[in-house]
């Protein structure tokens, strides 16, 4: 076939848009792609009489967490949706299995394991959570970045899950989530 060439100039981050852009492109291309197959074999299997209409597959395709020297509102909004669904995951697989386990008189004293509920608070908590803090930011016509970092800095200082700008919290030893999005 005929093929045929353009090229534009762009500037380092306009490049670095259109780069972004193909990539999304491509990965949704692919990840659809996967849906149908998965899809027209289940459809298959039901035709064929194999499938009872007890089986069936999910797929969750989400963000994964990730770090970047500057983080947006997007990012944020990324890991608060990946804690949300983090805590919904905890508590089917945890908090329901272990409830049913009590009613058959199953012994779970020694099952242990965290949740994220302090962390989903910590960002979406009333009156003192991040995005609460961040709607009351954005009453004020002369609310800036940095007043909002010192607004979610004061407000948030003895919350064990937060921590100011490239610090670590001292529980996890990882940089939070929170301070590093807003």
């Amino acid at each position: 076939g005929r093929s045929s060439t353009a090229a534009a100039s762009l500037t380092l981050d306009e490049a670095v848009a259109a780069r972004d852009s193909v990539a999304k492109a491509a990965y949704s291309a692919a990840f659809s792609w996967i849906i149908d197959a998965i899809n027209r074999r289940l459809a298959e299997l039901s035709e064929e009489g194999v499938d009872d209409g007890g089986t069936g597959i999910g797929v969750l395709d989400i963000f994964g967490f990730e770090v970047f020297d500057v983080n947006t509102f997007e990012q944020l909004c990324i890991n608060y949706a990946n804690e949300k669904l983090h805590g919904l995951f905890v508590h089917h697989v945890f908090r329901m299995e272990m409830a049913m386990y009590k009613t058959e008189n199953i012994d779970v004293s020694s099952i242990t394991f965290s949740d994220n509920r302090e962390i989903i608070g910590l960002i979406e908590d009333r009156p003192l959570g991040v995005f609460a803090l961040l709607d009351e930011a954005c009453l004020f016509p002369r609310s800036t970045d940095k007043s909002f970092i010192m607004k979610l800095e004061g407000a948030l200082k003895r919350n064990p899950y937060f921590s100011p700008m490239g610090r670590t919290t001292s529980n996890s030893g990882r940089r939070s989530a929170v301070a590093q999005a807003a």
